[in-house]
């Protein structure tokens, strides 16, 4: 089973972004990102995407947190 709550977690910390300013960035509830901590498999592709380009992650990046490899 791929881990995409442990993976998003770890490219969060490593860029020093909480969740709070995950919701705020995406136009979303705080609670709805708390959401995906609490039952990852909730993370609608299209929210995932939509945050790498925010938050600048590359392309690879996109796939890269739900295979576990950041670039």
């Amino acid at each position: 089973m791929i881990d995409i709550k442990r993976n998003l977690k770890a490219i969060l910390d490593e860029r020093g972004i909480l969740q709070k300013q995950v919701a705020q960035r995406l136009g979303i509830s705080d609670q709805a990102v708390s959401n995906w901590f609490n039952s990852p498999k909730d993370v609608k592709v299209s929210r995932i995407t939509h945050m790498c380009e925010v938050f600048n992650i590359p392309v690879l990046g996109k796939f890269s947190i739900a295979i576990g490899v950041f670039v």
